[in-house]
Order: structure tokens, then C-alpha cells, then sequence
């Protein structure tokens, strides 16, 4: 009979696919060392949502702001470039709003949210950037009573 190290060596393809499930994850140091680099004038390589998408965006291109409405601020005060995306093309998605309590009674501070998104717009915006108007659905009437003349 085989002992496990010895089967374990004869499956090179599992032992490699077991060490390629651990996420990537930096350390502290790598990056600050990282963000240290990087340029200030570096592009915006945010991707927009395609315009077909449905449900959730946690994981598509955008930047989420958390804290008191002073730091959404003056953090968000840096980010105008983003503005770029409000175009015919693109649209921003963006939300600031106050955030739901979760904390204890002893942490009762009032925080906010902000998030940015871009998003591919639909083929009618894209070619003249002007919605189409809504059209209002019709109203459906409830039946009234009875008018008796008398």
C-alpha cells in the first residue's frame, strides 16, 4: 500500500490547485511600498458597468467612502476626477447618504456612506446623451358608485 506523501506526489495537478485557492492577500508593508510609487497623475482605469448588467455591483469597478460627512468630504474633494464619467457614454452611479446604526449605545455617532460607480448607458442616451421621455402608464380607474338621479 501507498503512503499518503507517496500518492500525494503522484497528484502534481491537485497539490498545485490546493495552494492556488489561498486569495491573494499584501501585507502592511508591500503596500505602502506600492502606494508610495504610484504616480499622482496616474489615468483613471475605472471599467464601467455594462449597461445589460443586473444584480449585485460589490464586485464591479468603484470606490466606497465611510465615516463622519466631514471626512466623506474632504476625501471625496480629491476624487473629482471621476466626474469625467458623467458623459453620454457613461453615467455615475452615486449614492451619500447616513448609514443605519449597528453599533451599541455607547458608540451613538452618526456616520455616512458615499459610493461612486460608473455605468455604461443605454443605446438611446449614447447617441444623442438625452433620455427619452417617460411615457406614463395609464391610470387604471377604480369603479365609482352608482350616480341615481332623483
Amino acid at each position: 500500500m501507498k503512503s499518503y506523501t507517496e500518492w500525494q506526489n503522484e497528484q502534481p495537478q491537485q497539490a498545485v490547485a490546493q495552494q492556488s485557492t489561498k486569495k491573494w492577500k499584501a501585507t502592511k508593508q508591500e503596500v505602502m511600498q506600492f502606494w508610495q510609487k504610484l504616480q499622482p497623475n496616474m489615468p483613471l482605469a475605472m471599467q464601467p458597468i455594462p449597461y445589460e448588467h443586473e444584480g449585485s455591483t460589490y464586485q464591479q469597478d468603484g470606490i466606497r467612502v465611510t465615516g463622519s460627512k466631514e471626512f466623506i468630504i474632504s476625501t471625496i474633494a480629491r476624487l473629482k476626477e471621476f466626474i469625467q464619467y458623467e458623459r453620454p457614454q457613461t453615467k455615475l452611479q452615486v449614492v451619500f447618504r447616513q448609514t443605519d446604526k449597528t453599533g451599541t449605545a455607547a458608540e451613538n455617532k452618526v456616520t455616512y456612506v458615499f459610493y461612486i460607480q460608473a455605468k455604461d448607458r443605454g443605446p438611446t442616451q449614447q447617441k444623442t446623451g438625452i433620455k427619452p421621455p417617460v411615457v406614463p402608464k395609464p391610470s387604471i380607474k377604480s369603479p365609482s358608485p352608482a350616480v341615481s338621479s332623483v
